[in-house]
């Protein structure tokens, strides 16, 4: 279990989200399953509460190391969403920098930052434009009014 945790922990640390979030996925299940096993046994003996404290404190690492995540996650979404755009896939990139705007709003605290988010947008807008300027006119002047928005209230 903790080698999982560790080695969930690394792959965030060094910018492969994806990677460390399956390792910490299966952390999280097999601390419910063993906080699960203690609760069954539990007769309030103190050290049965001393183990469901361990479990408690090793789920709240791994729940904390998954925010951490988040950022990395976001800024991968914007290279595919980068990526897919310099090869025309305008509905690919669509999909990308709305799943990292998405992403990067959820928490503020592990956001890659406000300008990164206002970068988003105004890529996405631009994808709007190039892809069909007609049919999402009103999509990239929202994630414009948005991206402006963010620069703003940074300003401030």
């Amino acid at each position: 279990l903790q080698m999982t945790m560790k080695t969930g922990k690394g792959w965030v640390d060094v910018g492969k989200a994806a990677l460390g979030d399956g390792f910490l996925v299966i952390a999280i299940n097999s601390l419910e399953k063993l906080y699960a096993q203690l609760m069954k046994r539990s007769s309030g003996e103190a050290d049965i509460q001393v183990h469901k404290a361990d479990v408690e404190k090793d789920l709240f690492k791994v729940l904390s190391y998954q925010a951490e995540s988040t950022c990395y996650l976001s800024i991968l979404c914007y290279n595919f969403g980068v990526e897919t755009y310099e090869q025309k896939g305008y509905e690919q990139s669509s999909f990308w920098l709305s799943q990292s705007y998405d992403i990067g709003k959820m928490d503020k605290k592990y956001s890659p930052g406000e300008e990164m988010q206002a970068k988003v947008l105004r890529l996405l807008a631009t994808v709007y434009l190039e892809w069909d300027c007609e049919q999402y006119q009103d999509k990239a002047l929202r994630a414009i009014s948005l991206a402006n928005e963010v620069v703003t209230y940074c300003d401030v």
